[in-house]
């Protein structure tokens, strides 16, 4: 097992089980020759179910004079793919992953998202949802985090339409099996991204508009 697994488990105070934290951080890149090795997908599932279920726990408990549409945008803010994978790249889980060779992936692809939530599942089947909500809030549950978090299209959002009047467009096309998104306002081309699901593309549109026009710096 990967010492970045031990270091994570001291500081957060949960066990290891080597064969679950590996099937947490292992590829389906790697089931090509070998059929009976197991990776991350499903508990990738359990621990997208439980952070929504620990996320908003919290914030009902935490903001009893907010409604339930603002618990639920900031609920989704929260457990964007987007700002899990900043955290999987915190917590250094993509220093972990077992993948095949050939396949890379830059530093906005939704799998380090994914890898958050199969650590998240991983801790859960091995310690309880005590561990796994004390880790929760160590990081997407942090006071800093809840304050500064904004995923980059609501960021980008809500600085063109605080600046300009008009509707926050993404422009799909599609070419050699990715996609390219154009961030559109009035006519004006703000920012251009690319990825391999549409959803990144938007991402890397809006990410490309917040470095071009410095968004929220200050």
């Amino acid at each position: 097992m990967h010492k970045i697994i031990y270091k994570l488990a001291e500081e957060f105070n949960f066990k290891v089980n080597d064969k679950l934290f590996k099937e947490a951080f292992t590829h389906k890149s790697l089931r090509a020759n070998r059929d009976n090795i197991k990776t991350y997908e499903r508990l990738e599932f359990l621990g997208d179910a439980i952070l929504q279920k620990e996320v908003s726990i919290f914030l009902f408990r935490k903001y009893p004079n907010k409604d339930e549409g603002e618990l639920t945008r900031m609920r989704i803010n929260l457990v964007d793919n987007f700002n899990l994978g900043i955290w999987a790249h915190k917590l250094k889980l993509n220093l972990i992953l077992k993948k095949a060779k050939d396949l890379e992936f830059n530093k906005n692809s939704k799998i380090w998202g994914d890898l958050f939530e199969s650590l998240i599942g991983a801790i859960y089947i091995n310690e309880g949802h005590i561990v796994v909500r004390n880790i929760l809030k160590k990081t997407i549950l942090s006071i800093d985090n809840i304050k500064e978090n904004k995923n980059p299209k609501t960021l980008v959002q809500e600085y063109l339409m605080s600046e300009f009047r008009g509707n926050v467009e993404y422009v799909i096309s599609e070419f050699d099996d990715k996609f390219k998104a154009l961030l559109i306002m009035n006519g004006f081309n703000y920012g251009e991204g690319i990825g391999k699901t549409k959803k990144e593309a938007e991402i890397n549109a809006a990410i490309s508009a917040i470095k071009k026009y410095k968004i929220g710096e200050k």
